[in-house]
């Protein structure tokens, strides 16, 4: 998001006894650098819905960055941030600054359910114009999902993004032990399954997007 050199040169956050409040996207506070005292952050709690692996984290990073940005000036800063969930784990990290302790309770919970790195994930997308047909194949895969003790699949449900570029999307999730071949697992799963040529299923391990 690029600033008009009219509002940079309009703010007078470093004096003058005037307040000046501007309202930009989440990168618009990078051009301020230093004249930023007072920081709000709205509805930070939405980065962490949508069933992302990597929620906790990336909202984690991006708030202690932008709240980082306050203050850095002679005249001491705040952050506020705006949250239906202020006892999640990141925002208490937020507030407590025990960065090391929040990664440390990720790992562990990664741990104990046999998430990444500790396990395999395995998405299946599966997408097409016809959401009937999209359903019905993801139903398909549900049914014919592997049955063994170190796999667990998740799904079929709407993907986060359910509606993209005019196809619907629907998602499973196969979680299973470090030491199976993922990849092929998931080949042998769709393989049993009579998928439609409008229906496009995608394979991706250790998805990096959950979107």
């Amino acid at each position: 998001m690029k600033i008009s050199s009219t509002i940079l040169r309009n703010m007078q956050v470093n004096g003058g006894g005037t307040a000046t409040i501007f309202a930009g996207r989440q990168h618009s506070w990078q051009q301020f650098g230093e004249r930023i005292a007072r920081l709000a952050a709205g509805l930070t709690n939405l980065g962490l819905q949508g069933g992302d692996l990597r929620a906790a984290e990336r909202t984690y990073q991006v708030l202690h960055q932008v709240a980082g940005r306050a203050g850095r000036a002679q005249r001491p800063g705040r952050a506020l941030l705006q949250t239906y969930m202020p006892e999640h784990p990141v925002m208490q990290a937020l507030i407590s600054g025990d960065r090391d302790n929040f990664m440390a309770q990720e790992r562990q919970a990664r741990q104990f359910q046999g998430l990444p790195p500790f396990g395999r994930l395995v998405a299946l997308i599966v997408s097409g114009r016809n959401e009937a047909q999209v359903i019905d194949t993801a139903r398909g895969l549900g049914r014919a999902a592997p049955r063994q003790t170190e796999v667990e699949v998740l799904g079929p449900a709407p993907a986060p993004l359910s509606l993209l570029r005019g196809r619907f999307r629907q998602r499973l999730l196969l979680k299973c032990q470090r030491g199976l071949n993922a990849s092929a697992l998931a080949r042998a799963w769709v393989d049993q399954v009579d998928i439609p040529n409008q229906v496009r299923v995608a394979i991706d391990v250790d998805p990096y997007s959950f979107m």
